[in-house]
């Protein structure tokens, strides 16, 4: 509800995109939505302590993702072109099969606000 009512948009959070953001949150790799059902934050986990590896907290990181998506990306957020919440695995391995020229666009994992592009290029070494 934070992130439609922030960005301003009628396109919400997915489950996918919700079980992103508790990876994130809890430092996390299961896929399974039941798993985060029952898990709580607290406020020091959520503002003031940083992510594993970050100089910065998740906090940090989710509202610069709402920023950037309100002020510079909101119309593809809307119309689906931003995929979002998405880690460099996945990213790499939704593009793994697509032709050339593919590319999808991610939140940042290291840059509060950023946006990573993915995409696919022929490789010189395969045949």
């Amino acid at each position: 509800m934070k992130y439609k009512a922030e960005v301003q948009s009628n396109r919400g959070l997915s489950e996918e995109n919700l079980v992103f953001l508790a990876q994130k949150a809890f430092s996390s790799s299961s896929n399974n939505p039941d798993d985060y059902r029952s898990m709580t934050m607290t406020w020091s986990q959520f503002n003031r302590e940083s992510l594993p590896g970050r100089n910065f907290t998740f906090w940090q990181w989710f509202d610069g993702v709402m920023e950037l998506t309100k002020k510079h990306l909101k119309p593809h957020w809307n119309d689906g072109a931003i995929l979002g919440f998405v880690n460099k695995q996945q990213a790499q391995d939704m593009l793994m099969s697509k032709p050339n020229g593919t590319f999808l666009l991610r939140f940042s994992d290291s840059e509060i606000g950023g946006i990573t592009i993915a995409w696919v290029a022929e490789n010189p070494n395969k045949a």
